[in-house]
């Protein structure tokens, strides 16, 4: 299976691959050829940067202009492991990966399947998620199938006689089960310069505190300064292409169920179940609203309530299957219920997920 992967990956076709946070769609990432063939597959915007996936550090240090003691701190912490690190990029790594930015992102993955594929492949894979741009993130082999017509999965006893690519335009898919995470990794950019700070771009599971204890000085969360000015402006304009992203996962609408939906705190039940009633069908009947509650709440007939887990690291590995399920329940709306607001890092990567895939309930 990972020879028939392995190959594929050489020729320049692309591979879907497990991760602990979610499934990427891999590609070589010295090939602009076939990193191409991942944003035409995705539909992403090419300013929209990806990370670089390697089996350790010394392919990262392949790729970064420079391996800093910050950079071998952090891997020695957390790799393999939901961290991707920001440095200067060489020359070898091409301006597409980095959306035409001067920096690339590289992370170990805390897979063994995947690191094997890479090992074998002999190259480092980009690997953004699974699924078309904007949408949900895929957290099985199942969810990247249905995602792309024609993928080819390929589970541990794939062998002689088992489905091989036709072309490097065929999708195969490494089934290496439910993604343990469920959400991005954690991106941290690090300073190259004297007077430059720690910065973390995006949210995860590693949080700005956990880099901070281990690097022995503060850490900027960037996500939050970035939420706080947008609530005191009412809003920030989406990116226009021409400026590269720091970080992939920064677009206003990401991760989001292709059914519209709804975020609501606790305290506006009320006016969820006041929604629910008023959905109505293309020809006037009832429709369908599936609500994602913490904990146990009563909803009406027909609408359908799915039950997430309470504590964080559950519901980080619960949500992107329960957007996808609930989008299969064809219903008209989608609710969710706020992660808890009590400083748990993982519930403030959560809330960045939801926040880009709702709209606020009014």
């Amino acid at each position: 299976m990972l020879d028939i992967a392995a190959a594929h990956v050489r020729a320049g076709g692309l591979v879907a691959f497990p991760t602990e946070t979610v499934y990427g769609l891999g590609a070589d990432a010295t090939s602009a050829e076939a990193v191409a063939r991942v944003f035409a597959a995705k539909g992403r915007p090419s300013h929209n940067p990806l990370i670089v996936h390697v089996d350790g550090e010394a392919m990262a240090e392949g790729l970064v202009e420079r391996w800093t003691s910050d950079a071998r701190k952090l891997a020695a912490a957390f790799w393999p492991g939901p961290l991707s690190i920001v440095l200067p990029k060489r020359a070898n790594v091409p301006e597409i990966v980095t959306g035409g930015g001067a920096s690339v992102a590289v992370r170990c993955p805390d897979h063994p399947m995947t690191r094997r594929l890479i090992e074998r492949a002999g190259v480092p894979l980009v690997g953004p998620s699974a699924n078309k741009s904007g949408f949900v993130s895929p957290t099985s082999a199942e969810h990247v199938r249905r995602e792309f017509e024609g993928a080819m999965v390929l589970g541990e006893g794939a062998g002689p006689g088992r489905p091989r690519p036709r072309s490097v335009d065929d999708i195969l898919v490494l089934d290496g089960g439910v993604c343990s995470r469920g959400i991005e990794s954690t991106v941290v950019k690090l300073p190259v310069a004297i007077g430059d700070g720690v910065r973390v771009l995006r949210q995860g599971v590693i949080s700005a505190e956990e880099i901070a204890k281990v690097l022995g000085r503060s850490v900027e969360d960037a996500a939050v300064a970035a939420r706080a000015d947008e609530e005191r402006t009412g809003g920030r304009d989406s990116p226009t292409g021409v400026t590269p992203l720091e970080s992939p996962g920064l677009l206003d609408r990401h991760y989001a169920p292709r059914t519209p939906a709804f975020r609501f705190t606790a305290s506006q039940w009320p006016e969820v179940l006041e929604a629910l009633l008023d959905l109505e069908g293309e020809d006037g009947s009832e429709a369908r609203g599936v609500v994602l509650t913490i904990g146990s709440r009563g909803v009406p007939v027909p609408h359908v309530r799915m039950i997430m887990p309470e504590d964080s690291r559950s519901y980080a590995a619960r949500l992107y299957a329960a957007f996808r399920e609930a989008d299969e329940l064809g219903a008209q709306a989608i609710y969710v219920e706020s992660g808890r607001e009590n400083g748990d890092p993982i519930w403030a990567a959560i809330a960045d997920r939801v926040r880009r895939a709702t709209a606020a309930l009014e």
